[in-house]
C-alpha cells in the first residue's frame, strides 16, 4: 500500500579542543563567547599569553578558510578545567547502579540472569576502584550495546550513559597534562597540513573526525563542535521518490457498477449505473511536508426507470466525474481536505409509458417541465455519493497508516535503543514533480556528509536512493569502537543479527581462542571510490591462546559490486592486508600479523554472492510493474547510489 510505504519512508589517533582564551591585565583569563563578547571570568595558571584568532567568519569564506579559523580557535580555547571530572561521573555512575539494581532486583533468578550478564560485580569493582580502567569500562558499555529485550528499557539506557560518562572521566584521570599536549601537537599537525594544502578530502574528513571525537570525549567548547561539524553536515542518507511512482502506488482503476433506487421529485427511479475512470495522483509543492493530491477522473452512465403514479420513464444519464481531495504529510501526522467534486450531468428521457393517451401526454408536459429541476437534484446526489464514497475509500487505507506514522514518529525501533544508536531527524518534503527524503545520520561529535552526492542523476529512475560513507561508518563506531570480540561470542552476534549460527563460524568458535579489540574511532571505515567498496578493520589488541599484541593493526580490502539482475556479487579486488602503524618486525608480532591474516581471508572471501533474487517474494512490486531487475547503482566519490527505473 502506498501509504504504508510513505510512512516508512517518513529508520581515535588524532585529537582537539575547544573555548576562546583572552589573558587580562590581572593575569586571570576571559572566557570568550563566539560573537567576541566577555560572558565569564576564570584564571588558567597554565594559559601563555598568545593572540586570539577573530571568530568571525567572513560570508564569502572558503570551507578550508573556515575550517583554518576554527581549528586556531580550537587550539587557543583548549581548557584543561573542562576535562571530565572522576568523581562527579563516579556519583552518577553508582546512583544509576542502584537504580537499575532497584529494578532487577538481585537474588531473585531474572536478577541473578541480569547481573551475570551485565557483569555487575565488575561494575561494581570498576566504581570502587580509585584508579577505574578505560579499557574495561568501555568494555563494559560495549556489552551493553546488544539487541536483546530490554536493554531498551529506562534504567538500561541511563545505565549505560553513565557508564560512558564514567569512562570518559576515567580515560584522562591522572593524564590531564599529556592529553592536553597530545591535543596541542594534533592540532598543530592539523593546521600546518591544512595551510600547506597536504590534506586531501578523504583524509582530511579522517583527520577532523578524529578531532571531533577527542573534543567531545574532553568536554571541550560545544560552540568549536558544532562549527566543525556545520562543514560536514549536509544529508548522508536521500531517497527521491518521481511523481512516476507515486502513481504506480496509488493510482487503479475504476469500473463500479451500482444499483440505483433514488426518490427525486416524487419519482421513484430504479436501474443500474456504471462509473469507469481511473484514480491517479498530482505532487503539491510543500516545504514542511509532502503533498498528494488524489484525482478520481471517471464518465458515469445509468440506464433507469422512474415509476410515479403508473407512468413509468425510461432514461439513460452520462456525466464526467472529477473528485479530487488532498493530503498533508508532516511531523505532525496526516490531515486531508474535503473532496472536491464536479459533474456536468445529462439524461435523456427516451419515452415515456402509460396506458391511457391523455395520461401520457400530461405526463410528457410534465415531465419536460420538472426535467431541469430532476437534473439539478439527480446531479446534486450524484456528486455527494461520490464525495462521500471517495472520502470513506481514502480514510480506509489512511487509518493504518496514521498509526504506523505515530509510531514512527514517537520513538525508535527498539532494536537501535539497545545498541544505542540515535533516531536521526528525517526532513521530508515535495515538489510538484518529487518527492524528497532526507536525513543527517550522525550523533553530536560525527560528522555527516561534507556536500550532496556528485554523482550524475539517472534520467530514468523513478526510485532513487543515496547512502554516504559516513552514514555507515557512524553506525558502526556506535556499535564496535574500542569493542572486544571474543571468538566464543560469535555465536551470540550472529545469532542476534540473522537468528542463526552459520556454519563458517562454528569452527572459529570451537577453534582456538581468540580476540580483537577495535580502535575506539571509526573502528571499521568503509569507503565508496572508483567503483570499490573499501573496508578497513582498524585494532588496537589482539590475543591469541595466551599471547597478547597491543599493536594498531589495519585490515583492509576492497571489493566491487555488480548484479546480474538475479545474483548481487561482491568480487574482491587484491589481496587482503594487514599493515601495522608501526614498523614492529618482532617474532611476535609477525606471527600475530600472519595470524590475523588467515582469519581474515576467510572472513574477506575472494568472492561473496546473495541468494538469486526470487520474484515470487516481491508480489506488490510486479503489481507495481515494479521490474527489480533493472536495480543499478554507482559506488563512487564517498557515495552510493541505488534507483530502480
Amino acid at each position: 500500500m502506498f501509504w504504508a510505504r510513505l510512512a516508512v519512508l517518513f529508520g581515535s589517533t588524532v585529537p582537539c579542543a575547544a573555548l576562546v582564551w583572552s589573558q587580562d591585565a590581572t593575569g586571570g583569563v576571559e572566557l570568550a563567547s563566539p560573537e567576541g563578547g566577555s560572558v565569564v571570568q576564570a584564571s588558567h595558571t597554565n594559559a601563555s599569553p598568545s593572540p586570539t584568532p577573530s571568530t568571525v567568519v567572513a560570508a564569502g569564506m572558503s570551507t578550508s578558510g573556515r575550517l583554518h579559523q576554527a581549528l586556531l580557535r580550537a587550539k587557543h580555547q583548549l581548557d584543561q578545567q573542562r576535562l571530565p571530572e572522576l568523581e562527579g561521573a563516579r556519583s552518577e555512575f553508582r546512583r544509576a547502579i542502584e537504580s537499575l539494581e532497584r529494578f532487577i532486583q538481585p537474588g531473585t533468578t531474572n536478577g541473578d540472569r541480569w547481573g551475570k550478564f551485565l557483569r555487575l560485580s565488575e561494575l561494581r569493582e570498576q566504581m570502587d576502584s580509585q584508579r577505574p580502567a578505560y579499557q574495561r569500562l568501555l568494555d563494559l558499555e560495549m556489552n551493553m550495546r546488544q539487541n536483546y529485550v530490554g536493554l531498551e528499557y529506562r534504567q538500561f539506557v541511563d545505565l549505560r550513559d553513565a557508564l560512558a560518562a564514567y569512562g570518559r572521566a576515567a580515560k584522562f584521570y591522572k593524564q590531564e597534562d599529556s592529553f592536553m599536549k597530545f591535543m596541542n601537537q594534533s592540532l598543530d599537525d592539523a593546521i600546518k597540513e591544512l595551510e600547506e594544502g597536504r590534506l586531501v578530502d578523504s583524509r582530511l574528513s579522517l583527520q577532523i573526525s578524529s578531532l571531533l571525537d577527542n573534543l567531545y570525549l574532553a568536554n571541550q567548547g560545544a560552540d568549536i563542535v558544532h562549527e566543525l561539524r556545520s562543514l560536514w553536515a549536509q544529508p548522508n542518507i536521500r531517497v527521491q521518490i518521481d511523481q512516476s511512482f507515486v502513481n504506480r502506488l496509488v493510482g487503479r482503476r475504476v469500473a463500479q457498477p451500482q444499483d440505483v433506487d433514488e426518490c427525486i421529485l416524487g419519482t421513484r427511479v430504479l436501474g443500474q449505473a456504471f462509473m469507469d475512470g481511473q484514480v491517479s495522483a498530482n505532487l503539491l509543492p510543500m516545504t514542511s511536508g509532502v503533498g498528494i493530491q488524489l484525482n478520481l477522473s471517471a464518465c458515469m452512465s445509468s440506464h433507469s426507470q422512474g415509476f410515479n403514479r403508473g407512468v413509468v420513464l425510461n432514461t439513460t444519464s452520462v456525466s464526467p466525474v472529477l473528485a479530487s481531495k488532498q493530503i498533508y504529510v508532516t511531523s505532525n501526522g496526516i490531515s486531508t481536505t474535503v473532496p472536491q467534486v464536479s459533474t456536468q450531468l445529462e439524461s435523456t428521457i427516451h419515452s415515456i409509458q402509460h396506458r391511457s393517451r391523455i395520461v401520457l401526454r400530461i405526463a410528457s408536459r410534465r415531465a419536460a417541465k420538472q426535467k431541469p429541476l430532476a437534473d439539478a437534484e439527480a446531479e446534486r446526489r450524484l456528486q455527494n455519493r461520490v464525495g462521500t464514497e471517495f472520502e470513506q475509500q481514502v480514510s480506509q487505507q489512511l487509518a493504518d497508516v496514521r498509526q504506523q506514522l505515530s509510531q514512527l514518529q514517537q520513538s525508535p525501533r527498539p532494536e537501535l535503543q539497545r545498541i544505542g544508536i540515535q533516531r536521526p531527524e528525517l526532513v521530508y518534503y515535495s515538489t510538484s514533480s518529487e518527492i524528497h527524503a532526507r536525513t543527517a545520520f550522525a550523533a553530536d561529535h560525527q560528522l555527516s556528509a561534507p556536500s550532496v552526492c556528485p554523482l550524475p542523476h539517472p534520467t530514468s529512475a523513478s526510485v532513487l536512493g543515496q547512502i554516504h560513507q559516513s552514514a555507515i561508518n557512524n553506525a558502526l563506531e556506535t556499535l564496535m569502537a574500542g569493542r572486544t570480540l571474543r571468538s566464543s561470542e560469535l555465536g551470540d552476534f550472529a545469532k542476534q543479527i540473522t537468528g542463526d549460527i552459520p556454519e563458517e563460524l562454528k569452527e572459529e568458535i570451537e577453534g582456538e581462542p581468540w580476540s580483537i579489540t577495535f580502535n575506539t574511532h571509526q573502528p571499521i571505515r568503509i569507503e565508496f571510490d572508483g567503483g570499490l567498496i573499501k573496508v578497513t578493520l582498524r585494532l588496537v589488541r589482539m590475543t591469541r591462546d595466551r599471547k597478547t599484541e597491543n599493536e594498531a593493526v589495519s585490515i583492509s580490502t576492497a571489493y566491487r559490486p555488480s548484479f546480474d539482475g538475479q545474483i548481487i556479487t561482491l568480487s574482491r579486488s587484491g589481496e587482503v592486508s594487514v599493515t601495522s602503524d608501526k614498523d614492529t618486525s618482532g617474532v611476535r608480532a609477525t606471527a600475530m600479523r600472519s595470524f590475523l591474516k588467515s582469519k581474515f581471508d576467510k572472513t574477506f572471501r575472494e568472492s561473496i554472492a546473495t541468494q538469486p533474487l526470487d520474484l515470487a517474494k516481491f508480489p506488490r512490486a510486479a503489481n507495481l510493474n515494479l521490474d527489480l531487475r533493472q536495480i543499478a547503482f554507482d559506488v563512487d566519490k564517498e557515495w552510493l547510489q541505488v534507483w530502480l527505473p
